[in-house]
This record gives C-alpha cells, structure tokens and sequence, in this order.
C-alpha cells in the first residue's frame, strides 16, 4: 500500500485543526509558528479537526439542509479504497470534487472561529489565568499584562474579570521602560527606553525591540557612593531606536504608574527612574 496517499488523507483530515491553532494562535504580538513536527502538529490537532468536522456537519444540516450522514460517509468506498492504495484516476478525480468545496469553507470556517476564540480569550482573561491559552511570555512581560498574571496578582480570575476596567486603567496609565546593554566595539552601552513595538521570529522568540525616548551612556560611567549627582545619559537623536534581541546582554523592566491627569512625559520618566 502506498503510503503517500493514507498520509496526504490524513493531514487534510486534520488540517482544519491545523488552521484553526494557528488562526489562534497568530496576532498583533503573538506571532508564533508551531516548534511541532507535522507529526506531531497533525497529532495535537485532532481533537480540533473533530469539533471543527461536526461543527461543518450541522451547518451543513441546518443552513444548507445536507445530510450529515454524507459527511460522515464521504463515500466510504472511496476513501477505504484510496488509504488501500487500490485507486484509479477516476475515483481520485471524483474523491476530490465531493471534497474540495467542502475543505474551502471549512478551513475558512477553522481560520474565522480560531481568530474569534483569539478575541473571546484575551476578552475575558482567560489567557491571564489559564497556561494552556498563553502565549509568549515576552508578550505579557513587555506589554504590561504581566501584572495581572497569577504568578504576580492574588486576585482570582472573576475578580479580574469584574475589574478588567480597573486593570485597563492601569495599562492606559504605564509606561513599559526596559534598559538594556548592548556592546559596541570594546564598550558597553546602557539604553533605556519606552517600549513602543516588539516582534517575534519564526519560532516564536523575541527577534527585534523598537524603542522610543531613549537616552544612554557608557556602562563605565557609574556613579561612585561620594559623587555627586550628574547628568550621565546622553538623549538619543532619533525618534526610535531598534535592537536585535540577540545583540542584548541583559535586559531589565520597569512598570511605571502615573495618575490619570498627569500627562506621561517618557523623558522625565527616564531621567528621574535611575
């Protein structure tokens, strides 16, 4: 029996889930590309082509009045030939068009539930609560969110829920500031700066940091215990300042809190945070 064709049946079978994780799983700053094999990607992703298939089934039923019963049998003949190896180009060519229309609108289907399972999660907070809905730590870390994570809130998730305005509130009201030493030739220099944008790489890790407001020194430029107060930091001509995540040797960050009729001024905010 070959196995190119029982493999290719069942990855379509379960490519819905596939797309539906993915459609999930991607966003504004969580873009992450599956680390899974397509082995394994195919395995984790059953029980969602399951739920995905029914869900096209009683549409089928209930909007296009088909019988899901053909989707259950999809011509069982065919399909039992085909995974035995014993097909010919006609029962391929008539496989694929009793399928095809029927894989369009599920994957479409798959893509538009998982983007909305996307909303109905970050919506209700149950990413904040629940690790299996995570995404990348940085996500959280550099947006702000991080203090509404259990790990750093006693507050239990319908509290959170209940008082999300309180919490979005205080996100409106922050300034993520991060500083970071970067080597350049024989020195190392300390930037800090606001966070204004992020991105990941392909596999989900932290590629580049745009900041904004940024001063910086020479990390040799440390204050002695008997010094007086100076001006260390030189202000960074430029509107932002992009670095590569792999270019950086530490990192550090700070969440700062300004009440709501104080306009957010990131400068002083960096000047008078060292």
């Amino acid at each position: 029996m070959s196995l190119s064709i029982p493999f290719l049946l069942a990855f379509a079978l379960t490519l819905p889930g596939i797309v539906f994780r993915h459609a999930y799983k991607r966003g504004r700053y969580a873009e992450i590309v599956s680390r899974f094999s397509i082995l394994e990607e195919i395995l984790f992703s059953i029980p969602f082509s399951i739920l995905l298939h029914y869900v096209m089934g009683v549409i089928l039923k209930w909007i296009i009045m088909v019988n899901p019963e053909f989707i259950i049998r999809i011509h069982c003949n065919e399909l039992i030939t085909l995974m035995n190896g014993n097909y010919t180009s006609e029962t391929i060519i008539f496989f694929i068009k009793q399928l095809i229309i029927y894989f369009i609108v599920v994957l479409f289907l798959s893509a538009f539930l998982g983007k909305i399972s996307h909303y109905l999660i970050r919506y209700f907070r149950l990413d904040k609560s629940l690790k299996v809905f995570r995404f990348s730590r940085w996500f959280y870390l550099l947006r702000g969110e991080a203090i509404e994570l259990p790990e750093f809130n006693e507050d239990g998730l319908l509290k959170r829920f209940l008082n999300r305005k309180k919490y979005d509130k205080q996100f409106n009201n922050m300034v993520v500031l991060l500083g970071v030493t970067v080597d350049f030739q024989t020195e190392t220099y300390l930037y800090r700066g606001a966070v204004h944008d992020f991105h990941f790489d392909n596999n989900g890790d932290l590629k580049e940091l745009l900041l904004k407001h940024v001063i910086y020194r020479n990390l040799k430029d440390n204050r002695l215990p008997n010094e007086e107060s100076k001006d260390r930091y030189v202000k960074l001509r430029a509107d932002f300042l992009k670095l590569r995540f792999k270019d950086i040797k530490t990192l550090s960050i700070e969440y700062i809190f300004f009440k709501e009729e104080t306009t957010s001024d990131s400068d002083n905010l960096l000047t008078t945070s060292n």
